[in-house]
């Protein structure tokens, strides 16, 4: 198994910042917020994000960490209730290795929570705790869920978290929420297929910018 080098990937690094940027950009730029109204006391609502991730990866193991880059997908639908909107988030985030076989990939389940800050659109603030899966898989043959995978390096699961800071934009029709997100991921130790421990002391931390296609 090679050594991801960050170096090797120029093109995937200024994806991620040109993500960052036009989610930056959007946060100060002068736009209409949506109708629909933050402070409603029922409802739903729902969302699908494309995004890119920067995850660090550690192991009390080794000592040592690894920095990947990769694109995540984001699903989520809930419930409205004033100012909070909670709800439940997927956020599935891959990294393919240049052999083209090799993915490394972290998915995590949460029960998340938005709080808008005005009450009508505009900035709201993100947190939840859920679940995280995170492995290693080679011969990958298609499928979401990597369920086609011929070998699976290592695989851990644990607890997980996330921050995040996003706004609702309306341009037309369209609400669209550019988000920067912080999350962590604990599965304290990998196991390969037939039980082996593979290491201990396990944690992820990632920054991802994400672009989500919003109904309300």
């Amino acid at each position: 198994m090679d050594q991801f080098n960050p170096t090797r990937t120029p093109r995937l690094r200024a994806i991620l910042s040109s993500l960052t940027l036009v989610v930056a950009m959007s946060f100060v730029s002068p736009v209409h917020v949506h109708a629909q109204s933050a402070g409603s006391t029922g409802g739903g609502w729902g969302e699908f994000a494309l995004g890119y991730g920067s995850l660090h990866a550690f192991s009390g193991t080794s000592g040592g960490g690894r920095h990947m880059d990769g694109y995540s997908f984001v699903f989520g639908a809930g419930i409205t209730r004033s100012h909070w909107y909670p709800g439940v988030l997927l956020d599935i985030w891959q990294h393919r290795f240049p052999d083209g076989e090799t993915e490394t990939a972290n998915i995590a389940v949460t029960a998340s929570a938005l709080y808008y800050l005005s009450g009508r659109g505009g900035f709201f603030l993100e947190g939840g705790l859920g679940l995280s899966d995170y492995r290693m898989l080679k011969g990958l043959h298609g499928g979401l869920l990597f369920e086609s995978a011929d070998t699976t390096y290592f695989k851990g699961f644990g607890y997980t978290g996330t921050l995040g800071i996003g706004r609702d934009l309306q341009i037309g029709w369209l609400v669209f929420s550019p988000r920067l997100a912080y999350l962590y991921g604990a599965p304290r130790t990998l196991h390969s297929p037939n039980g082996a421990t593979v290491a201990t002391g396990s944690m992820q931390h990632m920054l991802e910018a994400s672009i989500a296609f919003v109904a309300h």
